[in-house]
């Protein structure tokens, strides 16, 4: 394997006119179970902070919005989950107990620079699970 990788580095490097290579050459598939946005259904968050607790990097913090209106969430407070600190392990996901939080097999979009993609606010989330749950958004 290692001499492999070195004889295609040193066929391009000698043989190719190219000065750009994309590696991999073929498109990477993502296996449908990917981990890659996660989604809120702020309906079904009772505010009970075991994602916040339970998460392993406290990616998660419990923000106030009283937009999201909620009767079972007293306290209207709803995770929001920081990019930068999150393993994507997926322990917010198996810890609630009510199923408010998941994730969806979607990209992040390319126009929106990474830096202000970093903290999914409620709002963003709820976005998604209505995109997997098959409403206009």
């Amino acid at each position: 394997m290692v001499f492999r990788a070195l004889l295609l580095s040193l066929k391009r490097f000698f043989v190719s006119k190219r000065e750009v290579t994309q590696i991999p050459e073929e498109p990477i598939e993502r296996h449908p179970n990917a981990r890659l946005q996660h989604t809120l259904d702020p309906m079904k968050c009772i505010g009970c902070r075991m994602c916040e607790r339970n998460c392993p990097n406290n990616a998660i913090t419990m923000v106030k919005r009283e937009e999201l209106d909620n009767p079972k969430n007293r306290l209207k407070i709803y995770p929001q989950i920081d990019y930068d600190h999150c393993a994507f392990c997926s322990i917010c996901v198996f810890v609630c107990p009510t199923g408010a939080l998941g994730h969806i097999n979607v990209a992040p979009d390319p126009s929106v620079p990474f830096s202000e993609d970093l903290i999914q606010t409620p709002q963003k989330m709820y976005e998604r699970y209505k995109i997997k749950e098959g409403e206009k958004v």
